[in-house]
């Protein structure tokens, strides 16, 4: 058993070279793209219209796909290898993803809709920016979690407080350590 509280990090797109594969376009016809950030099951699959357009031709292939929706979109691979913990946590799509400049569509790709939503970042101790105006939260730039408020059974979540965040447990980062993953990156956040 380990001692301490657990360890909880924040999920990044990995600086990688231009040379690797990216979502360079998209479109999205009338389909709202912040679908995916509120942590609310999507009732049907995505329409038809909605793609995303990569430059998977001769670029390197990545397990965390980089794009302007900031979606979840991982490699089959990484999918196989976090599934086990994170089966009851998110909801999985064929990731709309389509060849730059043509029609054929591109697979290997899952696009997650993370269903896990857990209140426990504190505002009070994290680094945050607000408006001068109103006080909206407009940025969790260096995030305290409080352990206590996480279930032990979620390795995949949003913070309620700031949806525009995916953490993982440090059971999902031991789970994909040393295993080779491009794209994706880890920072990990102070607990409280």
């Amino acid at each position: 058993m380990k001692a301490g509280p657990a360890g909880f990090y924040k999920v990044i797109y990995n600086d990688f070279p231009e040379d690797s594969i990216s979502v360079e376009q998209y479109v999205l016809g009338d389909f709202d793209h912040t679908v995916f950030w509120q942590s609310k099951a999507f009732p049907e699959a995505l329409p038809e219209s909605v793609r995303n357009y990569v430059n998977s031709g001769k670029a390197k292939p990545v397990d965390y796909l980089a794009n302007p929706l900031s979606w979840p979109i991982c490699s089959d691979r990484l999918m196989e290898l976090i599934w086990p913990l994170v089966s009851n946590d998110v909801q999985v799509f064929e990731a709309p993803l389509f060849e730059m400049g043509f029609e054929s569509r591109v697979f290997g790709y899952k696009l997650l809709n993370i269903l896990s939503s857990v209140p426990c970042l504190d505002l009070e101790k994290s680094v945050v920016g607000r408006s001068d105006e109103d006080g909206t939260l407009m940025g969790v730039y260096e995030m305290v979690i409080t352990s206590a408020k996480v279930p032990t059974t979620v390795h995949l979540f949003r913070p309620v407080e700031w949806k525009h965040a995916i953490i993982v447990s440090e059971e999902l980062v031991t789970a994909i350590s040393g295993k080779g993953l491009k794209g994706l990156a880890l920072e990990r956040c102070k607990i409280d």
